[in-house]
């Protein structure tokens, strides 16, 4: 819950996740997924320490040569028609 409560604001964000497929939605609408995050997440207190490895990681994902050219070339060839 902590690491993804900065990312989900909106129903916009849950849309977005609901996309790519990191969630899926089973309550309805996008709008009750993002109110469900923002209640449960109240009394939480996040450990940065916790998800260090996790973040650490998709920084190095991020980070790699092909990933970065698969991205540009999306952006170069494909952003129009």
């Amino acid at each position: 819950m902590c690491l993804l409560d900065p990312l989900i604001d909106e129903a916009e964000d849950v849309k977005e996740m609901r996309d790519t497929g990191i969630l899926y939605n089973r309550l309805g609408s996008d709008e009750e997924v993002a109110k469900l995050f923002s209640q449960m997440n109240t009394d939480l207190v996040p450990s940065p320490m916790i998800y260090s490895g996790v973040k650490g990681q998709i920084h190095n994902h991020c980070k790699t040569t092909w990933i970065n050219h698969a991205a540009q070339a999306y952006h170069t060839y494909f952003r129009s028609p």
